[in-house]
């Protein structure tokens, strides 16, 4: 079962104006729809239905109840993975926020977990890709937004993390979650959101605010659509390279994004700036043998793979950092950076693709996405030395 992944965000306060306020949000990844959102604020209460499509379909329903400054003295979320007209949902969240702390009751089926965070007077619960809950933020600070860097908790974890809010071009603002976003927020002049962007970001997703949806119907579509076989599916799946050079094993795991039809490189991924080179976690390289890159030797071991795509070429950087979920880049750990050759291709890969190329003392590693394809030479120590 998978847990739920909110963040606690712990703001200051300023009086929110108590007026009913309804929309919906679509959240897409290039063209596909990944998520939708129907919400209403009205008086002291919020309450919404989340619906999100990958791995599989599944709806979450909240309500936060708000104290007459717009902050949130009780948050409840029930997440529904099956039956979500009759059903009961499988699993319950309910935070009770105090003045130093804020009380956290999670319950799956018959079992329950209770643990206090630190959690300041302010603290806002934020569910990724749920806009209506980050706008109970935005709209108590829009008369003041400013360089604000609060503190976070992912609830169910132990880290935490800092919250960036920068005022951006016009009447909007940069947002950055620890280190998700950066998310391009447009707002109105009271503080609600109309837009969202993140594209070349961690998330790369794009929000739109609509007027109302029926989120039950899409739901109701979208598992139809599942149980067909029809679905989403997970939308950057963790693949495994493997292959044997020289006598010794190379391996390279990685998580393979879709374009989706977007624009890559020079989008979703920017140009001259250090990417994952894959999807979610880094992405991990392992060797039995030592390589060699021209004159550059690269022991045996382990590594995070990262790259910096740029229209006049590629630099690949083995890292030794290794090991950690969503690792961060450090370039204090760099083991070796080098140039890859870069070339437009006339076959289109949908799916970023890493492979091994092996040859009788070496081989090339190559990457290819959209119609380009990225590779670098190698050959294991030993075999011509």
């Amino acid at each position: 079962m998978r847990r739920l992944a909110a963040i606690v965000i712990v703001l200051p306060t300023i009086t929110l104006q108590q007026r009913a306020v309804e929309g919906a949000f679509v959240v897409r990844l290039g063209t596909d729809t990944v998520a939708v959102e129907r919400f209403t604020l009205r008086g002291g209460q919020l309450e919404g239905t989340f619906v999100t499509r990958a791995p599989k379909t599944r709806l979450q329903q909240y309500s936060a109840k708000l104290a007459p400054d717009g902050t949130v003295r009780r948050f409840e979320l029930g997440t529904y993975w099956g039956d979500w007209i009759s059903g009961e949902p499988v699993e319950r969240v309910r935070i009770d926020f105090g003045v130093e702390t804020a009380t956290v009751e999670t319950t799956i089926g018959d079992s329950s977990d209770v643990r206090k965070v630190v959690a300041s007077a302010g603290t806002t619960p934020v569910v990724l890709n749920s806009y209506a809950l980050l706008e109970l933020v935005t709209r108590r600070h829009r008369p003041t937004i400013g360089a604000i860097e609060p503190l976070g908790l992912f609830v169910g974890g132990a880290s935490t993390v800092l919250i960036r809010l920068e005022p951006g071009p016009g009447d909007s603002l940069v947002a950055t979650l620890g280190t998700i976003g950066p998310l391009r927020i447009a707002l109105d002049s009271t503080g609600r959101i109309l837009g969202v962007n993140g594209i070349g970001g961690v998330l790369n997703v794009q929000a739109e605010r609509v007027a109302t949806l029926d989120v039950r119907a899409l739901a109701r579509e979208w598992a139809a659509r599942d149980a067909a076989g029809r679905g989403l599916g997970v939308l950057s799946p963790t693949d495994t390279v493997r292959a044997g050079v020289a006598g010794a094993a190379i391996t390279v795991r990685y998580g393979r994004p879709s374009t989706r039809g977007r624009q890559i490189f020079g989008g979703v991924v920017p140009w001259n700036r250090v990417w994952r080179t894959g999807a979610n976690e880094a992405t991990h390289l392992s060797t039995e043998g030592d390589l060699v890159f021209e004159e550059t030797r690269v022991a045996a071991g382990t590594y995070t793979l990262w790259t910096i795509p740029s229209p006049r070429g590629w630099t690949l950087i083995l890292n030794g950092r290794t090991g950690q979920a969503a690792l961060p880049y450090d370039e204090a750990h760099d083991v070796a950076r080098i140039p890859m050759k870069v070339e437009q291709t006339a076959e289109f890969t949908e799916r970023f693709t890493i492979a091994v190329e092996p040859d009788e003392m070496g081989g090339r590693l190559t990457m290819a996405w959209e119609r380009t394809r990225a590779s670098v030479a190698f050959r294991m120590r030993g075999a011509q030395d």
